[in-house]
């Protein structure tokens, strides 16, 4: 086990942790979060949900709903606890791990939310103690440790293996000696017993960490050969030590020239620290600005440098994911086109255009471009829409295909108010028109399918 690192970061990035659930419980004050129903609402958002989620809304009982909405508050402030506590952290820490792979894991299986459940999922690791992974370690060592693995002094194909199986375990599970034994690239034994062909290949690979993954996915991956692979490549010796380099000696005395040693450890650790303490006023000023349970009286006007930091470095923190209330109106954005040899077609889904979003059963749409149609709708974005009217109008030049060019198209915002507690059905549909185009000049055959008239643009600001 190495060393304790010693920094502002570590303390930062736990905080800012735990302060997330803070937040996030502190955020959900509103009524339908009381109410309990917030994940009937939710799982009705066709533009952000899975296919999972579709089947849950539309078998699950409402009363779960509700269990699940207050358990959701109760784990958020639970996290916060388990987190920040700075008492019994061998014990509080795992369980706040266990929490946050349930709670995230649900989420990303539920909701479309691009990489923030799965990178929940990974900062959940940061929780583990020195304790956790010196147990885990030797747990390691004790079921897949006591190899012994003898490497070739004169082979710099041997020689570089052993220093990446070296590299990849930091358990000691692997045990290295020098010998000249035979012909492999490395020999392998357990105790005073060898291991040979598929057996030390898979003895070797699920020592390292997360062996139990690297074995079967190589092992899939070239079809059962690995091992005659290796044996191969153990006859190539020399000419693969000269393809990669490897029997090369680098002589070069770096000298004294390195930036750790011409400042010093002190000046280096020093401007770090400087660093971070500047980072961390920019995070407390971001955390009393973006969240709105924080009283007016604390937030202020960002001075320049602190909100360009913030802005460049998109270190925002406004934690309150459907707070204080979840939406309760889904919408999504469609075009309507004509192509020049007569189709109706939506260029983002080469499917005739479905101008209905109370049929919906799911979107499938990804992070990005949900979001992007939920901002293009917003009146203060109406800047964008010629850039994707021109796209639009050289969408045939992407497709390579000249019928493909489109004529007339109208772009839609498609909204609809999510079902009422214990039922299924959305409400007030509506089909607003952000804008429309018709190519100048251009008269449609008269056996093709007229074309209306350009839509008339209208606000698609939201309702509530």
């Amino acid at each position: 086990m190495t060393a304790p690192h010693v920094s502002l970061a570590c303390f930062l990035v736990l905080a800012n942790l735990g302060i997330v659930y803070v937040f996030n419980a502190v955020n959900k004050y509103g009524t339908t979060w009381r109410e309990g129903s917030t994940v009937q609402f939710v799982l009705h958002l066709d533009r952000m949900v899975t296919g999972l989620a579709v089947v849950l809304r539309e078998h699950l009982p409402y009363p779960l709903m509700q269990a699940a909405g207050w358990l959701t508050l109760v784990v958020e402030a639970l996290l916060a606890v388990l987190i920040l506590w700075p008492e019994q952290r061998l014990l509080a820490r795992p369980l706040a791990m266990l929490l946050m792979v349930l709670l995230h894991g649900s989420f990303g299986v539920l909701m479309r939310l691009g990489p923030f459940s799965w990178f929940m999922l990974g900062w959940s690791t940061l929780l583990l103690q020195r304790a956790h992974w010196e147990a885990l370690e030797a747990w390691h060592r004790r079921k897949f440790g006591g190899l012994v693995l003898t490497v070739r002094p004169s082979s710099p194909l041997a020689l570089a293996v052993a220093r990446v199986l070296d590299a990849l375990e930091p358990t000691d599970a692997l045990a290295f000696e020098s010998g000249e034994e035979d012909g492999s690239i490395l020999s392998v034994r357990r105790g005073e017993t060898a291991l040979r062909g598929r057996e030390a290949t898979r003895a070797v690979l699920r020592a390292l960490p997360l062996g139990f993954v690297v074995w079967p996915t190589l092992h899939v991956a070239t079809l059962g050969q690995l091992d005659r692979w290796l044996r191969l490549a153990a006859t190539h010796d020399a000419t693969l030590a000269r393809w990669f380099g490897l029997d090369r000696r680098d002589r070069r005395d770096l000298g004294t020239t390195t930036i750790r040693i011409r400042l010093g450890d002190r000046l280096r650790i020093g401007l770090r620290e400087a660093t971070l303490g500047f980072l961390l006023v920019c995070a407390l000023s971001a955390l009393m600005h973006d969240n709105k349970s924080v009283s007016s009286v604390l937030k202020h006007e960002q001075p320049r440098p602190i909100r360009a930091t913030i802005g460049y470095l998109r270190v925002y923190q406004g934690w309150g994911m459907f707070a204080p209330n979840p939406v309760r109106e889904d919408g999504i954005g469609v075009v309507e086109a004509w192509t020049i040899d007569g189709r109706k077609i939506d260029p983002f889904t080469g499917a005739t255009p479905d101008l209905d979003l109370t049929d919906a059963r799911g979107l499938g749409l990804g992070q990005i471009e949900q979001d992007y149609w939920n901002r293009l709708r917003l009146d203060r974005n109406r800047v964008y829409h010629q850039a994707l009217s021109d796209f639009l109008q050289r969408w045939h030049r992407f497709t390579g295909a000249p019928n493909d060019e489109l004529v007339a198209f109208d772009v839609w915002w498609l909204r609809d108010k999510c079902p009422e507690p214990r039922r299924l059905a959305p409400t007030d549909h509506e089909k607003i028109c952000l804008f429309g185009w018709r190519k100048p000049g251009h008269r449609q055959p008269s056996d093709f399918p007229s074309i209306p008239r350009r839509c008339k643009e209208a606000s698609a600001e939201k309702k509530d």
